[in-house]
């Protein structure tokens, strides 16, 4: 009998099917899944509407009537998509329902073996969640402190290149943390796919000490896992400073990339009010409106960032405190730091697990 197979049991080589909706899939999916969709979000929302209005036999009725037309295209899709990938495929849709197990059960009496995934999405997210949880408590966290500015996201894709393991939350939430955090970047990340985004990179390090960047529990739209978050707070501190031009310097590469740049910037300064006054938040607008960036991001640094950061700084003790020369010049000492310190503890924890 054709069963559904919980996502613990997947295949490792898995190519992920789903089977929803264009906008279900772009709100979020597992990792690298293909997008399928039996119905557009008009013909789900039609079949949702007769559901609730009509009668279940009439909607059924209604998306078989709508499937009929697409199953030769879908199976052409499908059957080629296995023979180009060579990888077991893996369907899915919300929850391990009508659309998935429906699709994976004619591929299969078809002679197409594929995989029905067990309660769909809602089941992968389940053990996404169980799972972040569990890495917490298996993981340590070595923290990145730093006034906004210093360069903590070029240091932690250094390290990373270096063979650290690095867990950058920001790019998972596609947002940098602060108020300006979303200038350039274009939409963030649901919470759904950032929780997913954390779950794989925990998959992939080889060792028990992660290195991140110290935030607080939100990143512009989305949460830290209690779990992660609670561990990064028990875990070794590193403090970082620079000088206010090398930050400015940071500062303006990162936010002036992008051709928006200046209508961002503007609405997130026009926010900012309630903070610094709305007399200050007119010359932060004067100043961006001639292209004064410089002296706009080292006015904002002191009267704005820094006091923000300070009043928690005093509050961790650190392991080991850095002023930044460089980029460079500081991801050699925090490399050296740590293999003098932890790399003869992360060979013990894989000897004994062996």
């Amino acid at each position: 009998m054709f069963e559904p197979i919980p996502y613990a049991d997947v295949p490792k080589n898995a190519l992920f099917i789903d089977v929803r909706s264009p906008s279900e899939y772009k709100s979020a999916t597992i990792e690298g899944a293909i997008n399928l969709p039996i119905f557009t979000d008009e013909e789900r929302a039609l079949i949702g509407t007769m559901y609730k209005q009509e009668s279940t036999d009439k909607a059924k009725q209604r998306g078989v009537d709508i499937v009929s037309v697409k199953l030769p295209n879908l199976f052409a899709k499908i059957v080629q998509l296995k023979r180009d990938s060579k990888r077991p495929l893996v369907l899915f849709c919300a929850r391990g329902g009508y659309r998935s197990g429906s699709l994976a059960s004619f591929l299969n009496g078809m002679g197409e073996r594929v995989f029905w995934l067990k309660n769909g999405y809602k089941g992968y997210r389940n053990y996404v969640r169980a799972q972040i949880d569990l890495y917490a408590e298996e993981k340590n966290f070595i923290v990145l402190h730093g006034n906004t500015g210093i360069g903590k996201t070029r240091i932690l894709n250094e390290l990373k290149n270096r063979g650290l393991d690095v867990l950058d939350l920001e790019k998972g939430a596609n947002h940098r943390g602060s108020t300006l955090g979303s200038v350039g970047l274009g939409e963030p990340t649901s919470l759904k796919q950032f929780e997913s985004y954390i779950y794989h990179r925990l998959t992939e390090f080889k060792s028990n000490y992660i290195i991140v960047e110290a935030e607080s529990r939100r990143i512009g739209k989305v949460f830290v896992p209690t779990a992660i978050h609670d561990k990064m707070n028990r875990g070794i501190h590193v403090n970082l400073t620079a000088d206010y031009d090398f930050r400015a310097d940071i500062l303006i590469e990162d936010y002036t990339s992008h051709p928006s740049f200046k209508e961002d910037m503007a609405e997130a300064i026009s926010y900012l009010g309630k903070y610094i006054g709305e007399k200050r938040v007119q010359q932060y607008l004067d100043l961006l409106a001639a292209d004064k960036i410089k002296p706009l991001a080292i006015d904002l640094m002191q009267n704005y960032y820094d006091p923000l950061y300070e009043h928690k700084a005093d509050q961790v003790e650190y392991a080991l405190i850095h002023h930044i020369i460089s980029v460079e010049e500081t991801v050699d000492v925090i490399e050296e730091w740590y293999r003098k310190e932890f790399v003869p503890l992360v060979e013990e924890d894989i000897s004994e697990g062996e």
